[in-house]
């Protein structure tokens, strides 16, 4: 099924960030509503949030880019188009390392490393996945979130 058009994201998505939301998603294949929804529980919307400081730095932007982060992918963490981009193609990467959207989700939050995720990291996963609403996509909502490695162990079940 095709990307929809930007209208079709929810109403509590701002109208002038639907465009580079939907823009990004298309580019890079992925569902144009996690992509609100992080945006919204990372920064409500907010392009020039700044994060608390931690140990790597305080997070930048609507996305909450961390600064090595956004210097890894080559944005401005507080333009809104550059860090949807950068978002949506982080996004993609994860979703083919790990194979599930919560997973790369998880990610955006915790990291690549999943050795270091703990509570919070769930607990945004989470969040980030009820904001999107009973694991809905707009962009694809009939195919379920399933391991490519689950589906072949029962399909062979099955012969």
């Amino acid at each position: 099924m095709p990307i929809q058009n930007p209208t079709s994201l929810p109403d509590w998505v701002p109208q002038e960030y639907m465009n580079p939301i939907m823009a990004a998603a298309s580019q890079y294949q992925v569902d144009p509503l996690a992509l609100a929804a992080i945006a919204k529980q990372e920064s409500g919307f907010n392009p020039g949030a700044i994060g608390p400081t931690t140990k790597w730095g305080k997070a930048q932007g609507m996305f909450q880019f961390l600064p090595s982060t956004a210097k890894s992918y080559g944005i401005d963490p507080l333009d809104p188009t550059q860090a949807a981009n950068a978002t949506a193609k982080m996004l993609a990467e994860n979703l083919r390392k790990f194979g599930t959207l919560e997973q790369a989700i998880m990610a955006h939050h915790g990291g690549p490393n999943t050795k270091i995720w703990g509570p919070k990291t769930r607990a945004y996963g989470d969040s980030v996945m009820g904001i999107m609403g009973n694991n809905q996509s707009i962009a694809n909502p009939t195919q379920p979130d399933i391991d490519p490695a689950l589906l072949a162990i029962l399909f062979e079940e099955m012969l």
